[in-house]
């Protein structure tokens, strides 16, 4: 069976994903748009995108069956003026992650300062940090196909799906050190899945063994 990464960073206006399929040179991305937003701001016009939203998510993330793993960035809330629309994003990611618990699917979280200092070496904080994780991603995993791929899309969600292969076994571009290892140690994963605590102990339990003739 091959096994498959699906990484997912929702927001109130839709939701990045990215798969990354063992075998596969570059990882597919796209965008999930919620439903367009109008005038009703009433608790139950705002419950309602929710679930519309999370139920497309879902209808993407178990198109092929169930992935090895889902990994979904961490949703973080500011304060209510500088982050008005953080506790919807929060509702949003609640109501998926609910969804593919029901679904039996197996789910992982990062933090996004995990996620940046994973991607970067060292953590850089605000937008020169997002931009250094967008050219990372795009110069690590060149040639994923972008046509139409709109302008919300978050590359940061191609480095969840990466983060999630260092949790499964499947290899990517992305080199295994004991460094990015040890920055993904606040990755939170499924009971009983640990993540290897050194280079070498990642090979030894995620490179077949070779059979001789």
């Amino acid at each position: 069976m091959t096994r498959y990464v699906i990484a997912l960073d929702p927001v109130t206006s839709g939701c990045s994903v990215a798969l990354i399929v063992e075998g596969a040179e570059t990882p597919a991305v796209v965008w999930i748009p919620a439903p367009a937003a109008n005038s009703n701001r009433s608790i139950a016009a705002t419950v309602g995108r929710t679930v519309a939203t999370a139920e497309s998510v879902l209808d993407s993330v178990l198109r092929g069956g169930k992935p090895t793993l889902v990994v979904m960035m961490k949703p973080l809330c500011d304060d209510i003026h500088s982050d008005p629309s953080g506790p919807r994003r929060m509702m949003l990611s609640g109501e998926i992650m609910r969804r593919l618990v029901e679904s039996d699917v197996r789910v992982g979280e990062v933090p996004p300062m995990t996620l940046n200092k994973w991607v970067l070496g060292q953590f850089v904080a605000g937008k020169k940090g997002q931009e250094l994780v967008t050219k990372a991603m795009k110069d690590t995993f060149h040639g994923i196909d972008t046509e139409g791929l709109d302008s919300r899309f978050r590359w940061s969600t191609v480095a969840l799906a990466a983060a999630g292969c260092f949790a499964t076994g499947i290899p990517t571009r992305v080199e295994i050190t004991d460094a990015r290892l040890k920055n993904l140690k606040l990755m939170n994963l499924p009971a009983t899945w640990t993540l290897p605590q050194s280079a070498a102990e990642w090979h030894q339990k995620h490179t077949p063994l070779e059979v001789s003739a």
